[in-house]
């Protein structure tokens, strides 16, 4: 048992990133949180409102969250796209325009590079789900 609260314990520390760093990105976080529908936010910008270098900014980042602030961002916007989708209130499109993209495809690319199907996949799977009729016994 012990061994694998060692194992455990060296996975966390993988990720842990000490307060003084966590409070050298939250700028960057509570700028992402409130500007992520607003289009593209540009790493040096988060980096120049941290008061950082974009390579110490990206490698908080990657400590912190696994993943750089550009994949970050995608995968926040994804999470509510997909959210978004999930309500049926919008279509693939709209949801497209509210995050800014200008191009429809790109955005399903991305869309599905992160859940596996594509946005229009995934709202017909949700519709389905929720079908009266929709049923899990197989002919």
């Amino acid at each position: 048992m012990s061994i694998l609260y060692k194992i455990l314990a060296t996975l966390e520390k993988n990720n842990y990133i000490a307060e003084k760093q966590y409070k050298i990105i939250y700028p960057a976080l509570k700028y992402i949180e409130e500007n992520f529908l607003n289009g593209k936010i540009s790493v040096s910008y988060l980096a120049d409102i941290c008061g950082v270098s974009e390579s110490y900014m990206k490698k908080l980042f990657v400590k912190k969250f696994g993943v750089p602030p550009v994949k970050y961002i995608i995968q926040l916007k994804m999470n509510y796209a997909r959210d978004l989708l999930e309500r049926e209130e919008y279509t693939v499109t709209d949801i497209a325009q509210i995050f800014g993209y200008d191009n429809l495809g790109f955005f399903s690319r991305q869309f599905k590079d992160y859940t596996g199907i594509t946005p229009t996949k995934f709202k017909e799977d949700m519709q389905r789900a929720r079908s009266p009729y929709a049923t899990t016994d197989k002919l």
